[in-house]
């Protein structure tokens, strides 16, 4: 692992840093706890909930894999989720409506119906998306937005409308 000396400047990038380190290494020391007082439970013949699993997925690891594996695609498409809920918030002035079309798979797709629908007012969302497929990850869980007009709201497949609102502008509204 290569070390490199960092800038000392933004503070505030250095406070959040240290924040994640510490909300990492909080949730490892309960992880390990967690196995400690399972393994102890194993030893003198009692079964949690981690020692079921266990003996569960001892027996047939391959589905252990299948079963992390698709953990793994729906934690990723969470946060990619929420990142793009939070992309929509910052830039919910013009936007009339948006909704997600899909819940399951390893992509994610939004129709978006703006107010004003013009390139200038597209220029965002093209931006995010063209930023996005800059990352390794855009290949294995692409992001599709697609425009809309109001008029075609009725026609299009949904399962949910994304909240444009924020905790903040929820208490203060």
């Amino acid at each position: 692992m290569g070390l490199t000396l960092t800038n000392k400047k933004n503070l505030k990038k250095e406070a959040k840093i240290n924040q994640i380190f510490d909300g990492i290494k909080l949730h490892l020391n309960e992880s390990i706890n967690s196995v400690d007082q399972s393994h102890t439970f194993f030893k003198i013949g009692l079964e949690d909930d981690l020692v079921k699993y266990i003996n569960k997925y001892s027996e047939n690891p391959l589905t252990l894999l299948a079963h992390t594996f698709n953990g793994h695609i729906d934690s990723i498409n969470q946060i990619l989720l929420d990142i793009v809920q939070k992309f929509f918030i910052s830039h919910s002035r013009n936007v009339y409506k948006i909704f997600q079309s899909n819940e399951s798979g390893n992509y994610l797709h939004f129709y978006i119906i703006l107010k004003e629908d013009t390139l200038i007012k597209r220029r965002p969302y093209f931006s995010f998306l063209n930023d996005y497929d800059n990352e390794l990850i855009s290949n294995q869980f692409p992001i599709l937005f697609e425009f809309i007009s109001q008029k075609k709201e009725d026609e299009i497949k949904k399962v949910k409308e994304i909240k444009l609102e924020n905790e903040e502008s929820v208490k203060k509204g």
